[in-house]
């Protein structure tokens, strides 16, 4: 099940596909290029960044995750993360990114 932060990043490559790229994803359609910064599957990541082909895999759409970032390509979902954390950063003076988060 996938669970969208209210706070989504978007990537500049995804532009105003933002709405089809989420549906698509929910369906379990194929997204080609299309990355997802998500909530780490374990303590010691920050976050996971992960292909869209791998949903197509049922036993990755039972999974429960939050997605916070959509990117186009590995290297734009790279940028976001790191855009991600300076924010958290900023706004917290600590790399605490699950307290950051969970707050929403």
């Amino acid at each position: 099940m996938v669970t969208w932060s209210s706070c989504l990043y978007i990537g500049e490559g995804i532009g105003k596909q933002k709405k089809r790229i989420k549906r698509r994803i929910q369906q379990g359609k194929p997204t080609p290029g299309i990355f997802l910064v998500a909530e780490p599957s374990n303590q010691e990541n920050l976050f996971d960044i992960l292909d869209t082909a791998g949903f197509l895999f049922p036993y990755c759409r039972r999974r429960s995750l939050t997605i916070y970032g959509l990117a186009k390509g590995r290297a734009e979902a790279e940028e976001l993360v790191t855009r991600m954390l300076e924010e958290v950063y900023r706004e917290t003076g600590e790399f605490k990114v699950r307290e950051y988060f969970l707050r929403e």
